[in-house]
């Protein structure tokens, strides 16, 4: 009190004089019965006194932090940021003694001049923040601190109802020990009374791991039964209460809130809740082959987001397989194993996979999924409750091998576009006759016009190529598949819009549009905040100049582990590196592509980019000079056109060849190649393969002294 007194003194005194008097308090400790509380009115009142409330860091703010302490990772630092923003809900001093304690326990560590962040889930409540929660609680009666322990095992948020029968708490105690907590700011009551709320995620954390443990795992087997009983209960939080209770049960709860994220997209999340059952069943081999399919659900999910780990969980899913005898589950995983590998980026190896999948796959009862509704469901990759019960049903209809049209796509993918064309419309017609597809009709048909588009553009079939396209969008978009409508789009964009509508800048922006939408509802599929849509847009930019727009983007998209999405922002990259005169950027994107330059075989990369980046590497070469190093790119493109059949980019190739042509010195052959760049640019249209070969043809004629020419092509 009598320093409260000299405050309030010196306050009115020093208005006179040039001095400033700051004074310090924790506005979480002064509560109404706070000698300071009736004091800081009379500050402001009496001394003209300016308060001056701390605000806590944003997400923006935390992020900042971290990048500027750090500089980790893109990927290690939105996940350090994150950890802070749950955790430290934007309290400075929490946030710095969360990071003093998750560098001393060695979470994140300096090792040769970087820092790098550890598994950060197993970080705990730093010592200081715990002593300075401890020292507050400490003011509280005995009942008070038992109760608020018992809140804390239900969670951030308890339920008065539910923490009253967790507790086997009485009304009167329960209103007691509430009021003493919310005067001491401990916890606030929600607005409309049912529950109350930790003010703070680590006050929380501290009265759980207060909890003597076999306590703490009899509350939480409390609380999951409690939850378990409600009409429409969560099955997150049933499951979690149940597994920190090591209650067997735990495992179906965790299976349904897997299918819930799963559902919504929250893959990631799926996956953690899929994961923390498998370790469950571990031990019981009975529960072998359920572990196995949870095994071979991750695995399918990851081969968008991290194909690498995707491929490991589904050769382990293939092993249990094997060890049980389920023949349906090891076609499935070596199938799938092909395409995450595929993903991941060694597509001749994951082809062979697929094809032995499929091949496997013929040898199953023709009826293995009416038969097995539940595995129909997981392999259709169902997203839509309310069509899957019903559409995948006993008895439906289902292609005869709903990975093959998956194979197709594939081969269209690295250029095999016969095969891929023959497959294709075949596992298309298979369905084409149903009137209402299941979500395995779906996935087929999907995929099989997915890759009749990819073929169709290379063979130059454009008007094919753009309803097959269209086709697929409309295909994945009535089953809720909003990553496969992104990476339709997305090639749409690269194959045929660019190509042969490149004057309908609408259009274009359009498409662009429809990926990123796309893209964001499908977020948690993908992993990261790196959109394969972002692909899509860079496919725009370049021809309309706005690389600094594109560079933020494409500088993301180059962290992807999906190789395959990851190569389209490698061509964009290139291309600009090109534009901007950094020959050196752009050759590294070229070599790190074509490992084998020019000697690179076709089939085992993604055809279309792959061709793009030979004809970059045929213009780098040009610009520099090196005609010989030309001349082998040259040769390259056109092995692999043939390879290929490809027809749409013949008339790209003939322009290269004219330049090189004229580079040598001979002028009549540079002229034949180009004439014939204009005829094959011309059935049909290619807008900016004509606008290339016009200028050239210019060129060529002001260089021979035709200036009517050169007029008429420019």
């Amino acid at each position: 009190p009598a320093s409260l007194d000299l405050l309030r003194y010196l306050a009115r005194q020093l208005q006179q004089h040039p001095i400033l008097l700051v004074a310090t308090y924790r506005a979480d400790e002064v509560n109404a019965e706070h000698p300071l509380y009736p004091l800081l009115p009379l500050l402001v009142r009496e001394a003209d006194a300016e308060r001056l409330d701390l605000r806590h860091f944003g997400d923006v703010d935390v992020r900042a932090l971290v990048d500027e302490r750090y500089r980790l990772p893109a990927r290690d630092a939105a996940g350090l940021s994150a950890y802070l923003v749950q955790h430290a809900d934007g309290n400075p001093l929490y946030i710095r003694e969360m990071l003093r304690t998750l560098e001393d326990d060695g979470l994140l560590r300096r090792e040769q001049g970087r820092w790098t962040a550890g598994a950060l889930d197993r970080g705990v409540v730093p010592p200081l923040i715990r002593q300075l929660i401890a020292g507050r609680a400490g003011r509280l009666s005995n009942e008070t601190r038992d109760l608020l322990a018992v809140a804390a095992v239900i969670g951030q948020e308890a339920p008065i109802e539910l923490w009253s029968h967790a507790a086997s708490a009485t009304d009167a105690a329960l209103l007691a020990a509430i009021e003493e907590a919310i005067a001491a700011n401990f916890v606030q009551a929600t607005p409309d009374g049912t529950a109350v709320r930790f003010v703070h995620a680590l006050v929380r954390e501290a009265f759980y791991d207060g909890i003597f443990s076999i306590r703490r795992r009899r509350l939480h087997q409390q609380v999951a039964e409690q939850l378990a009983a409600l009409r429409h209960p969560n099955p997150d939080a049933v499951g979690s209460h149940f597994q920190h209770a090591g209650d067997p049960r735990a495992i179906e709860w965790l299976v349904r809130a897997g299918e819930r994220a799963y559902r919504s997209y929250a893959w990631r999340t799926a996956i953690e809740r899929f994961d923390a059952a498998a370790r469950l069943m571990a031990d019981d081999p009975d529960r072998a082959r359920e572990r196995g399919w949870l095994l071979y659900r991750t695995g399918r999910m990851l081969r968008l987001s991290d194909p690498v780990d995707g491929v490991q969980r589904l050769h382990e899913a293939e092993r249990v397989a094997l060890s049980i005898g389920d023949d349906i589950l090891a076609a499935y995983a070596l199938a799938d194993r092909g395409l995450a590998r595929s993903f991941a980026g060694d597509i001749r190896r994951g082809i062979d996979e697929m094809a032995a999948g499929v091949a496997a796959l013929d040898e199953l009862p023709v009826d293995h999924l009416s038969r097995n509704p539940s595995i129909a469901t997981w392999v259709a990759d169902a997203l839509r409750t309310d069509r899957t019960d019903e559409s995948n049903a006993a008895g439906s209809p289902a292609p005869n091998n709903i990975r093959r049209a998956t194979l197709a796509l594939w081969l269209a993918v690295v250029g095999r576009h016969a095969e891929a064309i023959a497959m294709g419309e075949k596992c298309r017609d298979e369905v084409a006759g149903a009137t209402r597809l299941t979500e395995l009709e779906a996935g087929s048909l999907g995929d099989a016009c997915f890759a009749l588009a990819l073929s169709y553009g290379e063979l130059g079939r454009r008007d094919e190529a753009d309803a097959a396209f269209n086709q697929t969008r409309e295909v994945y978009l009535g089953f809720d598949h909003h990553e496969l409508v992104s990476g339709t789009a997305t090639n749409h964009l690269w194959m045929v819009a660019c190509p042969y509508f490149a004057t309908d800048l609408v259009r274009l922006r359009w498409l662009v549009a429809e990926a990123e939408a796309a893209r964001s509802r499908s977020q948690g599929a993908m992993g990261g905040p790196v959109s394969p849509a972002s692909s899509g847009a860079v496919a725009l930019v370049f021809p309309t100049g706005e690389w600094a727009e594109a560079r933020d983007v494409i500088d993301a998209a180059l962290q992807q582990t999906n190789m395959t999405l990851r190569l389209f922002a490698v061509c964009a990259a290139a291309c600009i590196s090109w534009g901007q005169g950094d020959h050196d950027c752009a050759w590294q994107h070229i070599r790190e592509t074509l490992a084998d330059g020019p000697h690179t075989e076709p089939g085992g990369q993604n055809f279309g980019p792959s061709l793009d980046l030979q004809r970059l590497a045929v213009t780098l070469a040009l610009d520099d000079g090196d005609l010989h190093q030309a001349l082998a790119w040259l040769e390259s493109q056109v092995r692999w056109l043939a390879w290929g059949g490809a027809v749409r980019r013949q008339a790209d190739a003939q322009l290269l060849w004219a330049r090189y042509e004229h580079a040598s010195g001979d002028t009549e052959a540079a002229r034949s190649h180009a004439e014939q760049a204009l005829r094959l640019a011309g059935d049909p249209a290619q807008p900016l393969v004509l606008l290339a070969t016009h200028r050239f043809a210019a060129q060529l004629d002001t260089e021979a002294g035709q200036y009517a020419d050169a007029e008429q092509h420019l």
